[in-house]
């Protein structure tokens, strides 16, 4: 199973402007979230913003739908804006959306998201960190792959996913390839092999601006868990 990991291991990068983005593609990562300020851990980027970002890249592209920082339990004035901003973009070029809703409960705002999902008009849908925040992780997931959702971006708890990689490993295995678990928060080029080699995932997730050449890292992931693999063989 480590060998298909090796293999079939995709980096999306988290771009926070054009210029991070031509380099994510520079250096050949295979997908793109799109969003803007940093500060508020990635909100919805302009619209004008993402018609720079898909005029110039090739590669998936995800934006982010998320109206606001702080918490992600919205009115329906909130949840109208980000329909109406997933309609515009199906219809400019985007990849897929990134997006999450709880309700007062602190669980999967199932009304709101059915709304979203309709809204991305088939397009691929990642839950994002919201559920990091979520109790019942296993229920949560359970709900998110019915409701059509194709991956979950999380760390495992709140905080960086070095620290949950035991939660993330459960995950992956519950999801059973049903829904594609996605590692992110803290993920560095020191960590990311533990995380991946440990967790069994098929996806990262990075928002370190510094990794340029995306693709060279990745082959340098694989390459050091391959001889990881033959010294245990042999040991």
């Amino acid at each position: 199973m480590q060998s298909n990991i090796i293999k079939s291991l995709n980096v999306e990068l988290c771009c926070y402007s054009l210029s991070e983005a031509l380099l994510a593609q520079r250096g050949e990562a295979d997908r793109i979230e799109f969003c803007t300020a940093k500060e508020l851990d990635g909100i919805s980027p302009s619209r004008e913003s993402i018609i720079e970002v898909l005029n110039q890249i090739t590669i998936p592209v995800y934006i982010i739908v998320r109206p606001r920082g702080g918490n992600f339990i919205y009115t329906q004035e909130e949840i109208n804006w980000m329909c109406d901003e997933m309609k515009w973009a199906v219809h400019h070029g985007v990849s897929g959306f990134v997006f999450g809703t709880l309700n007062d409960e602190n669980k999967i705002d199932i009304i709101n998201c059915k709304k979203l999902i309709d809204a991305s008009d088939g397009f691929p849908c990642t839950f994002h960190r919201a559920f990091d925040t979520i109790e019942n992780k296993l229920e949560a997931m359970d709900i998110l792959y019915s409701l059509g959702f194709k991956r979950i971006l999380t760390s495992g708890g709140v905080g960086n996913a070095e620290k949950y990689i035991n939660v993330l490993k459960e995950l992956v295995a519950y999801a059973n390839d049903r829904i594609i678990i996605i590692p992110g928060g803290g993920i560095r080029l020191h960590n990311v092999l533990q995380i991946v080699n440990e967790t069994k995932c098929s996806e990262i997730h990075s928002s370190d601006g510094g990794i340029i050449n995306i693709r060279k890292n990745k082959k340098i992931i694989c390459t050091v868990l391959f001889y990881a693999l033959i010294f245990v063989a042999s040991s």
